[in-house]
């Protein structure tokens, strides 16, 4: 309005127990609110009609084209339960219904609310459970069997709640009836109806037995579910959700403990308390179970809501005992005054929605299902399956300290709505999960969460989410007694998490810090992504190991990180076990005495500089007072393996592993996994771990068999100057040559057994990895080659070889030789045989499972052995550093022959993940293929490995093939084979078998889109686990990068190769049927383009990139991006090759480099 006029005398300012929002005045588009503060008791509306009336002032009525949109809101508790929508053209009063209840000619009707507090008829009806989740002895559902007082008009207060099943013939004799005293008031929102318990007054208790389908003996079996809501109270105190039986015979049940006991059965029958099972959520639906199963020797506690998808449980050990039906009592204890000796349950604040007993112990599906029927009701996601149960560590590895799980323990924060649409409720504090372990020597650790610090659940385990930027983990306490602060203690500390991928942070990730406050730095341990270190407040460092000691934590993958320090202090040891090896890494580096107290544990965080957040998930924080060893660590990795998707270990990572006699060099053996000294560590203890310890500095490096009678005298040593860092993989170590500055000098000449005759034999070896898209030359190895003297040298670059006394004795260079792969371990090898006429160079590596050699003729030349140099030219500063790894290097006074290097090669494949190399050389090329029906036929080509069998003659090779379901294929030599991704052999042809799909089976699980393959499956190629193959199915379907699934739930981004796995079915995911335009006509020739192995009448379905017009195009398209590996003769480009199928058309399939 525009006028300041005083309100119209009929508008009341105030309705009793009620207080306006504002001034009364409505104003453009301002909100007018009448509100009652309280939830119950006087300060709420009366039980009345309520109408909502507008009226105008004086000046502002009858103006044309005054049109006021007007809604009408109506909460209950902050819910909305109606909604009135008018419009009122107050010139017409057009909109507004019939009638003038507001008094006054100028005022508009806009609508009313009658408050009366019943069974809303708009509400969802009971809906009664299916008969199999019928429960035989009590079906309590707040949506029925509501009996109200007549005593009370001002709320409508229970008196009694009624089975809603009571005439179900299992009851077998009348149902049981609750009645309540107290202030038990009549809940209701737009999903459910429950009864609300005032914390202080009400109570229930039933007025008959349980029916006779209680089973009273002392092994009965039962489940008991509750449905409710802990109204937040900021308290701790136990409150009493049920009891069952009388004081001396009774299952009694509280937010804090679950008990059983019959003095007939000597105590209790069991005795579950909150540090067994987290007590429940507060402000929010919760459904709980217990559930005893028969002979009562076992029992589990079982919870699901908002949370998590999953159902979480707990399993125990139990007694028999007796429980007797005469006593049901919900949200109360009527024993609690009568019994002094009794265990004291509070009266319940809260909702109780559904309680329901069973004779029999509910199996998983079942309460997953029950879980499914309430879902819509509570606000619940329909739950995808069991999250796996809390197991304890055998006790051989039960840590002493602390022991943090987040399968069990983890505490949600209180929220202020049980209504709360958040998918997920921010954790308040993580409990230890083996906190009345006996040797923990005090009360155990709690950490208190700050932040937004939630629950993360998938089908195999559980996390706490740290989100990088505000979640932050804080002890409350300190340690307990078992942790030893003094200097010399041991200590093993365990931490299995995740990290975020691709998160760029300016500040470390912090792990987990001991004795770090903000106020000050004491006897403090320090853990973070890039650096672990004890030290002291003057700064004195037990140990400090950073980012270049060791490489870093994979991210996106469960990795278990490990800390460990001996009894004496004199060294520490870090270990690493993840799904990227099937071995337990390990970095062992000297340290010094140094305390670590036991006070302000933090993870996640940084308490002193809060910024070094961790971004990622943990699941497991374990603290031991003893230094586990390397068999306890692959124990406990065994232990977790199922649950974080890793493979069984297969033990420590291996060390170095001498050669066999006949393989054992006469001159040099440099191996990178023995024998590397660093910045830190004397020249004496370098080879004292069978497993090389590394730091950001390689120093010197000794010969691996310096002590081999046949050297002739001392062995040589290399010292490094520059940027010589160490490099560790899951099955290797090397030497990183940054390029730039890193190179390694003899210190002194070669030992005698190296002769330097023009016509003597020797066999050089390099093992090693070139950076890919260096395009200068670098230096792998030279001899006597000085500043002042290039005579009688030899000279080994990535471009040139060769060996010079006044003139070349060879040479060998690009012409002679390709260069080597980038990017991948190979084996380069330079022999001379006696009298020096010829020269061969051979090479191995993964590209190939031939040992490849070039030979050409030469002439004596002399190599002197002094001044031996790697990775970089002591003769001129052209920068010819290497930039790459080296792993291996071997001299040899003799040329080692073809079937030695064979042998050489394999004893080095699975370090270097090599096939194994095979003797014969490949047959010349060939120009035709022969044809076989239902294969096609691709020249050039062929698939190296994973033979099944070889047959004499192609003929036999196509029919067996074809009669066995494993074999993909088979190539030109007649081996079949179980894959048929093919690569370039310009000597042979290869046959993909055209695959059929299946007949359906019986023996596997059928979906629609899917064709089910009985007893087969597909290793690796793992995308996620669901728990259920309904889920997966869905899943994969949705997804356009999965194939197929297989009967684990597995879904795979790709569908073939498929192997025999009795205990497995396959799901392969129909494609699509494509739209491509109408073929070309079939075709006998296929143009060639460098680059492709070019098969005719092929076609890959679907994994189309885009079309490129003209077939020199797409080639040109194709080699140019990464992710296309082939293209057809249409002109589409594909980020797959495999499988091919029949067609019209030309597939060209890209030469992986």
């Amino acid at each position: 309005t525009s006028s300041a006029q005083p309100l119209p005398q009929y508008v009341q300012p105030n309705v009793r127990g009620g207080m306006h929002g504002g001034d009364n005045t409505i104003t453009g588009f301002n909100n007018e609110s009448v509100f009652w503060a309280g939830r119950y008791g006087n300060d709420r509306p009366d039980d009345s009609i309520y109408n909502i009336c507008l009226t105008l002032y004086a000046d502002e009525r009858n103006k044309t084209g005054l049109v006021l949109n007007v809604t009408i809101s109506v909460y209950h508790e902050g819910i909305l339960v109606r909604q009135y929508r008018r419009t009122w053209d107050t010139s017409t009063s057009k909109g507004l219904p019939p009638g003038d209840v507001c008094n006054s000619t100028s005022g508009g009707f806009m609508g009313n609310y009658d408050y009366n507090p019943r069974y809303d008829p708009n509400l969802p009806a009971f809906e009664a459970l299916p008969n199999y989740l019928r429960p035989e002895v009590a079906n309590f559902d707040a949506f029925t069997g509501i009996v109200p007082t007549t005593w009370s008009s001002s709320r409508r207060l229970v008196r009694a709640w009624l089975d809603a099943d009571g005439a179900y013939s299992k009851r077998d004799g009348a149902p049981a009836v609750l009645n309540f005293t107290g202030n038990c008031v009549f809940f209701q929102d737009t999903s459910t109806a429950a009864i609300a318990f005032d914390g202080t007054t009400c109570s229930s208790l039933s007025s008959r037995s349980l029916p006779k389908s209680w089973n009273t003996s002392a092994g009965g079996a039962f489940t008991v579910v509750w449905i409710g809501s802990f109204t937040p109270d900021g308290f701790d105190d136990p409150q009493t959700l049920l009891r069952i039986g009388s004081s001396n015979s009774d299952f009694f049940w509280t937010s804090r403990f679950r008990r059983a006991q019959s003095w007939k059965n000597d105590g209790n029958g069991f005795s579950v308390s909150s540090s067994d099972v987290p007590a429940p959520p507060e402000g929010q639906w919760t459904m709980e179970v217990t559930i005893r199963r028969g002979r009562g020797t076992g029992i589990s506690c079982h919870r699901y809501n908002k949370q998590s998808p999953y159902m979480q449980s707990w399993y125990f050990e139990s007694q028999p005992s007796e429980i007797s039906p005469d006593t049901l009592a919900v949200g109360s204890d009527p024993w609690n005054s009568k019994d002094p000796w009794a265990l004291k349950g509070e009266l319940f604040d809260g909702k109780v929605s559904v309680v329901l007993i069973y004779n029999r112990a509910l199996p998983s599906n079942d309460l997953l299902a029950l879980a499914s029927f309430y879902a819509k009701r509570f606000a619940w996601a329909k739950p995808l399956g069991d999250l796996p149960p809390f197991t304890p560590l055998p006790e051989k590895l039960r840590p002493e300290v602390a022991s943090f799980d987040a399968v069990t323990g983890i505490v949600p924060a209180f929220t202020t709505s049980s209504n709360s649409t958040s998918a997920l409720t921010p954790l308040k504090a993580w409990l230890d999960s083996d906190g009345a372990y006996s040797k923990r020597g005090g009360p155990p650790a709690i950490i208190d969460f700050t932040g937004n610090c939630v629950p993360y659940f998938d089908g195999l385990t559980a996390a706490i989410t740290f989100d990088g930027a505000t979640c932050a983990g804080l002890s409350s306490r300190d340690l307990p007694k078992s942790w030893d602060e003094a200097a010399k203690a041991a200590f093993t500390a365990v931490w299995i998490g995740r990290f975020t991928p691709n998160v760029i942070k300016k500040e470390q990730v912090l792990i987990m810090t001991l004795g770090r406050a903000k106020t000050e730095l004491q006897q403090q341990l320090y853990w973070d992504s890039t650096r672990r270190f004890i030290n002291n407040t003057e700064m004195n460092f037990g140990f400090d190991i950073r980012s270049s000691d060791m490489p870093s934590a994979p991210a996106g993958l469960w990795t278990m990180e490990v800390l460990t320090r001996p009894i004496g202090a004199a060294s520490v040891s870090y270990y690493r076990y993840n799904r990227l090896s099937p071995y337990l890494q390990s970095w062992n580096f000297p340290s010094n005495p140094l305390e670590i107290f036991s006070h302000v544990l933090a993870i996640g965080s940084d308490t002193r500089f809060p910024r070094r957040y961790l971004d990622g998930q943990v699941s497991v924080v374990l603290l031991y007072n003893r230094a586990l060893s390397g068999n306890d660590l692959i124990d406990l990795a065994s232990v977790y393996g199922k649950r974080f998707a890793w493979s069984k270990p297969a033990g420590a990572r291996p060390g170095y592993q001498q050669l066999p006699d006949n393989l054992r060099p006469e001159v040099v053996n440099f191996d990178a996994q023995i024998g590397i000294v660093k910045s830190n560590r004397d020249v004496a203890q370098a080879g004292v771990s069978s497993t090389s310890s590394t730091t950001s500095v390689v120093r010197v490096w000794l010969d691996a068999d310096g002590d081999n009678s046949k050297r002739g005298g001392l062995p040589v040593q290399l010292n490094f100057t520059g940027n010589c860092s160490m490099y560790q993989d899951a099955f290797t170590d090397a030497i990183a040559f940054d390029g730039d500055t890193c190179a390694g000098y003899g210190n002194y000449d070669l030992p005698s057994s190296w002769s330097k005759s023009g016509e003597a034999a020797f066999t050089a070896v390099w093992i090693g990895s070139f950076t890919p898209n260096v395009s200068k030359l670098q230096m792998l190895m030279t001899l006597s080659r000085t500043k002042q003297d290039y005579e009688e040298e030899l000279y080994w670059e990535s471009t040139s070889r060769f060996a010079y006394a006044s003139g070349y004795g060879f040479e060998l260079d690009t012409n002679n030789v390709p260069a080597a792969p980038t990017d991948t371990w190979t084996l380069e090898a330079i022999v001379r045989p006696s009298g020096a006429t010829s020269v061969s160079y051979y090479r191995y590596n993964k590209q190939n499972p031939y040992l490849q050699s070039w030979t050409i003729t030469g002439k004596p030349s002399k190599i002197f052995p002094d001044s031996f140099a790697i990775g970089a030219d002591i003769r001129d500063d052209d920068g010819k550093f290497l930039n790459g790894k080296v792993s291996v290097i071997l001299i040899y006074n003799r040329a080692l022959s073809t079937s030695e290097l064979v042998q050489l090669s394999s004893s080095y494949t699975k370090r270097f993940s090599w096939p194994t190399p095979m003797y014969a050389p490949p047959p010349p090329p060939t120009k035709d293929c022969q044809e076989f029906s239902g294969y096609i036929a691709t020249p050039k080509a062929d698939h190296n490995g994973d033979d099944i069998v070889s047959h004499y003659t192609l003929a036999t090779a196509a029919k067996e093939c074809t009669q066995l379901t494993t074999c993909k294929g088979f190539n030109s030599d007649g081996w079949l084979k179980t894959t048929a991704t093919l690569y370039f052999d310009p000597s042979r042809c290869f046959y993909t078998k055209v695959q059929p799909p299946p007949p359906p089976t019986k023996d596997c699980q059928e979906f629609s889109g899917y064709i089910a393959t009985p007893r087969v499956d597909h290793n690796g190629d793992d995308i996620i686990r669901y728990f259920t193959l309904i889920m997966a199915a869905n899943r994969c379907k949705e997804s356009t990068i999965c194939k197929g699934f297989n009967s684990d739930g597995w879904l795979k981004t790709t569908d073939t190769p498929l192997a025999p796995d009795p205990s497995r079915c396959f799901y392969t995911k129909i494609p699509a049927p494509p739209s491509p335009p109408p073929p070309p006509p079939p075709t006998k020739d296929c143009q060639e383009f460098s680059g492709f192995i070019a098969s005719p009448k092929a076609d890959h379905n679907g994994d189309d990139i885009a079309r490129i017009p003209g077939l020199t195009m797409a080639a040109k398209a194709c080699l140019q991006a990464p992710m296309c590996k082939g293209f057809n003769s249409n002109g589409y480009i594909k980020k797959a090759a495999a499988p091919l199928v029949s067609a019209s058309t030309c597939f060209y399939t890209k030469i992986l480099t």
